[in-house]
């Protein structure tokens, strides 16, 4: 089936299973209710993560019995982490949507899903911009599960805003995409277009003004899938996609996290609290609408895009460190015109 295809079905998929969310969200009363911190103003389903989950769950299984036995070991793996890992982060997710669980079984829950792939065999095999290859096996499958963990809660912690996560996720598939070229197997190509397609069929209904959200079982699911897809393709060629591309690729949302989880540790703030410190909502409360911050942040997410693809083709240390630092300069003069914003707003 072509590409062009596979991403039509994929948004009409999504497309389908976010509008079927949304009717048993409401049927459920699984509603996400306006309150101090958030940044909307009516009650809205948030059962929205069904849209893609279902869709490349379905994908995945019938990827994994009809290649079966034409894929390489990686391969597989891949498909099993998804199935099995993804199916996991998207139930405890919305055991947390039902109950509202608590921080520390919430956080044990994500390291189980964390585990998955690195059971299955993933590692970080080499950073490929300071030390090289990382010395031994152990260490490396103790980085990618604390690859994972991160990307997990970075995902469920930016995911506050109309179109920001499922944004993000669709931007970091393509580039994935672009990034591996020809060296992806075809049906793993496949999984990639069919799930930008089924976030575009998300986004229909999570742009502003938004009628349903992700809610956890869609951040905590997408925020998995992205965190193992990178690892997937480092495990299939070490060199062609150094593990370095991927942290370039995630910075947007790995910096604002641990910057806010700094600044607020830095101002003695319970960092177990919710909260609306990260940067996107700081320029909310400065008056930005939705729409207007999204834009912003998608300039960032497309330039460490672009970073990470050159970080991938160089060679060269310098060539990666000057990417590095360029993608990190980004973020630093996004921080420095949120709090430029701030200020401009309290003259007011």
């Amino acid at each position: 089936m072509p590409l062009i295809l596979i991403l039509f079905v994929g948004v009409v998929a999504g497309w389908i299973f976010t509008k079927l969310s949304i009717i048993l969200a409401q049927w459920l009363r699984i509603k996400d209710f306006p309150g101090a911190r958030s940044s909307h103003s009516v009650p809205t389903p948030r059962l929205g993560g069904f849209g893609f989950f279902a869709p490349l769950l379905v994908a995945s299984c019938l990827c994994l019995l009809r290649n079966c036995q034409n894929m390489d070991e990686n391969c597989l793996v891949l498909l099993d982490s998804i199935i099995v890992g993804g199916s996991i982060c998207f139930f405890f997710g919305l055991m947390d949507d039902l109950k509202g669980l608590n921080p520390t079984v919430k956080l044990f829950l994500q390291m189980i899903c964390s585990i998955v792939p690195v059971f299955l065999g993933m590692r970080i095999h080499s950073i490929a911009l300071f030390a090289g290859l990382i010395p031994s096996p152990a260490l490396g499958a103790a980085l990618a599960f604390l690859w994972v963990l991160l990307v997990i809660n970075a995902f469920n912690f930016m995911d506050g805003m109309n179109g920001m996560a499922g944004t993000f996720a669709l931007v970091v598939v393509i580039f994935l995409a672009i990034i591996a070229g020809e060296s992806v197997i075809f049906p793993v190509m496949r999984l990639f277009v069919l799930l930008a397609g089924a976030l575009i069929g998300f986004l229909i209904f999570n742009l502003t003004p938004a009628r349903t959200f992700m809610g956890d079982c869609g951040s905590q699911f997408l925020g998995y899938v992205i965190a193992v897809v990178p690892l997937f393709l480092h495990n299939d060629n070490p060199v062609k996609f150094p593990f370095g591309a991927s942290a370039i690729l995630l910075l947007p949302f790995i910096y604002d996290v641990l910057f806010t989880l700094i600044w607020r540790l830095l101002r003695g703030e319970n960092i177990m609290q919710a909260h609306r410190s990260h940067l996107y909502q700081r320029l909310l409360i400065a008056g930005w609408t939705h729409p207007a911050v999204l834009r912003l942040v998608f300039i960032t997410y497309v330039l460490c895009g672009f970073f990470a693809f050159a970080f991938a083709r160089s060679q060269q240390f310098s060539q990666r460190l000057l990417l590095s630092l360029a993608a990190l300069a980004i973020m630093i003069l996004y921080t420095f015109f949120v709090v430029r914003q701030e200020k401009t707003e309290k003259k007011k």
